[in-house]
Parts: C-alpha cells; structure tokens; sequence
C-alpha cells in the first residue's frame, strides 16, 4: 500500500506541475533561408541570426542573437529517432545544422524573457555519416546554470536537456555550444540541430523517475549514491528546487527533512524517501 501510495503521489506531482507549464518555443537552426525551413509555429534561425522569435502560437515572447558560428550544413540525419523525433518528427529540424569548430564557441543571446519564470530546454544536434567522437556541450547561464553534453556523430536520437533555468535580472539567458571535453575531432567540430523550449511558472517536473540504476539513500546529513551523480537538483513535493549542487566522492552533506523528494542528476531521476 505505501509503495502504491508513492505512485500516485509521484503522478500527481509530475501532472500538477506540467499543468503549470504556459507556453513552448520551437527552434530550427537552419542552412540558409531557402533549404529545409520548418514550417509555422517554428522559429527559422540562420547562423548569423538576429531576430524576435515566437511560441508555437505565433505570439513573440523574446529576442535571439547568434554569433561565434562558423558556418551550417545539410549533414545531419534524415531518420530521427526516439527520443529526439517525439520533439523534432521530421528530417527538417534534424538534417541541417549550424556549427562551430576549432575551441570557439556558438552563442545564443535570449533576451526579453520573463525573469521570474523557468525555462527548460531540449536540444539537439546530428552530423551523420562520421564514427569519431565530436562530443557537444550546451549550456544555458541566466541566474543560474545548467549544462549536458551528446556526441552528434552519427546521432538520430539522442538529446541533451536542461531543465529549469531562470533568466538574469535583465530578462536575459545565454546560451553557449563549444566541443565536449571527449570531442576528439581534429577540428574540433560541434553541431547545433534543432531546440525545444519549455516556459514554466514553476520548476519543471521529472518526467520519469528512477530511469537509470543509480541508486541514492539519505543519512545523518549526508546524500550517498552509487556512483558519480555530478550536479544533483532536488526538488520537494510542490516542484520547487530545494538544492542545486555537485555530489563530490558520490557524497553530498546536507539536510532534508522527513518527507518525500525527487531528484534529478544528468544520468538519472530518482525519489528519494527520507525517514
């Protein structure tokens, strides 16, 4: 019966909290403005670009700036997969990419946000037909900061997401893609594809819970895991972000209450139980 009690509890997490979600942006960084453009409800981005973009009601919620790219291509794959196909279903937001090289760095300025709500992000990028490791980073700094990393080569499904990002005081997050620290690429190639953004009033909840074997207990002001969990965010019942910190040696000090808690590190989302 407690076990059954938890579920539901879990459920009527994530629904209450996705039912706070207020609206969602659809971006397509494309290869020039006449090949492979997202039709409406996506927000088309070139390179170099410097542009409102919208919701997927067409309403402008922001401003972007794209600077720092090399170039784009047509490289990426022409069969999206799960995950990534469920966000971008067809060969339009996945077989064109923008991209950098060489230890640069691709920015993407968003301004004009709403500073008191979260913003959540999936993101994706593809080059296919290459074998070599061209690991890409993304990272979004507002007031706070988030990262994940994919190796887009040869890439049909695999996304990064960070979640639950909050804009500057200027109503600004700043969006970075550089080559992950196991990109062995000679030129040092990263890809940028395609980007889903979600706005929140609230922190966005955890989609699945114990999606991986990682496993966590709780103990005299210590969180104890596995293995390496890297940055651990913890959320309380009501979908508010509690703590936002790196486990060092899988140990992380500090106390929780007794309660209920979900957890989300970058390999896995987990309830947590405090007794």
């Amino acid at each position: 019966m407690k076990k059954n009690y938890l579920l539901i509890v879990a459920i009527l997490f994530v629904s209450i909290v996705n039912a706070q979600v207020t609206n969602t942006c659809l971006f397509d960084f494309s290869y020039n403005p006449g090949q492979l453009q997202s039709p409406a409800g996506w927000n088309n981005v070139m390179s170099n670009g410097d542009q409102d973009f919208t919701d997927n009601n067409g309403v402008v919620i922001g401003h972007l700036v794209s600077t720092g790219w090399t170039s784009a291509n047509t490289s990426g794959t022409l069969a999206p997969t799960a995950p990534a196909i469920n966000d971008f279903p067809t060969l339009t937001q996945t077989q064109d990419n923008i991209y950098g090289q060489s230890g640069g760095t691709g920015t993407i300025t968003l301004s004009g946000l709403n500073s008191s709500k979260y913003y959540s992000f999936t993101v994706f990028g593809s080059r296919a037909g290459v074998t070599d490791n061209r690991e890409t980073t993304y990272t979004f700094t507002g007031l706070n900061t988030g990262s994940a990393s994919i190796n887009p080569s040869s890439n049909n499904g695999s996304v990064a997401i960070i979640n639950n990002i909050q804009p500057n005081e200027s109503g600004i997050i700043v969006f970075t893609t550089i080559a992950g620290t196991n990109n062995v690429n000679a030129s040092k190639y990263f890809y940028l594809a395609a980007m889903k953004m979600i706005v929140s009033n609230t922190t966005t909840a955890l989609n699945k819970i114990n999606q991986s074997n990682i496993k966590a207990y709780y103990s005299k002001g210590n969180l104890y895991f596995s293995e390496n969990a890297g940055s651990v965010k913890i959320y309380n019942l009501t979908g508010k972000l509690l703590i936002n910190q790196t486990a060092v040696s899988n140990v992380l000090p500090l106390q929780l209450a007794k309660g209920l808690y979900f957890l989300s590190t970058p390999k896995s989302n987990i309830k947590l139980i405090v007794e």
